[in-house]
């Protein structure tokens, strides 16, 4: 608890210097639905998205996230850094263990705006370092995913984002087929909500499928708090997630 505390205490104190920021519109997040977004990060700012999560697989079992961190750096106007970390515990029946259960880098690329019938579209690239809480079922190589990023803007306070891509699957060692759809909304300018579907695929596999719906708050242009939940549709992988966050933007140089 020190640490969530410290953390979210050091994250409202750096927010104090962000004042001094040059105007490069409002913070765009990929939090905190599970739809990565097209926009890119401003050149020469740095955005920071974490936040807490608590996660229930199944009867007796679950994980908490504490934190899920992304940070990303706008290295050019089509292109942002990226790196993924996440420290969470797991508790099972049988043992509790807090472990770093995600860590990668990679990249999002801007591809085209929108235009027409053609969404506002990027590419994202991780590379993945496998960590696992359970060692016997670690595979011992670095291993990509991608996902190609839409969106069309719908009307004023009203847009359309979907996901394609595939991502690894550690525990079961074989590629896994991910979509996302999310019909986000404004119902004021500093407030947003949204209400998603989302899934995975693997051959000779139940494919999961699963919703979730959150809300958005923009304290400044530069600060965002979410809170989000999901549940889950199939009856072979049930559970649900609540979660909590805040993303904070910086320029750190000119």
């Amino acid at each position: 608890m020190n640490f969530i505390k410290n953390l979210f205490l050091g994250c409202f104190s750096f927010s104090t210097m962000i004042m001094n920021a040059q105007d490069a519109g409002t913070i765009q997040t990929d939090r905190p639905d599970q739809t990565e977004s097209p926009y890119i990060v401003p050149k020469n700012f740095i955005q920071v998205e974490t936040g807490i999560l608590f996660e229930s697989n199944q009867q007796n079992e679950y994980i908490i996230q504490h934190p899920n961190l992304l940070f990303k750096y706008g290295v050019h106007d089509r292109v942002e850094l990226r790196f993924v970390s996440e420290l969470a515990t797991l508790s099972t029946e049988n043992f509790i263990k807090t472990s770093i259960n995600t860590l990668a880098i990679g990249l999002k690329t801007k591809i085209t705006e929108e235009n027409g019938i053609i969404p506002k579209t990027s590419l994202i690239i991780h590379f993945n370092i496998p960590y696992q809480f359970k060692k016997k079922n670690q595979i011992q190589y670095i291993f990509p995913d991608f996902r190609f990023l839409m969106q069309h803007q719908i009307s004023e306070k009203l847009n359309l984002s979907y996901n394609i891509g595939i991502e690894w699957d550690i525990e079961h060692q074989k590629p896994s087929y991910i979509y996302t759809l999310t019909m986000g909304y404004s119902i004021h300018d500093k407030i947003g909500c949204y209400i998603e579907a989302y899934g995975f695929f693997q051959n000779k596999e139940y494919p999961n499928f699963n919703i979730d719906g959150g809300f958005t708050y923009l304290v400044n242009p530069n600060i965002q708090l979410d809170i989000s939940a999901s549940k889950s549709l199939n009856k072979y992988y049930p559970g649900y997630y609540l979660s909590a966050g805040i993303s904070i933007r910086k320029k750190v140089r000119k």
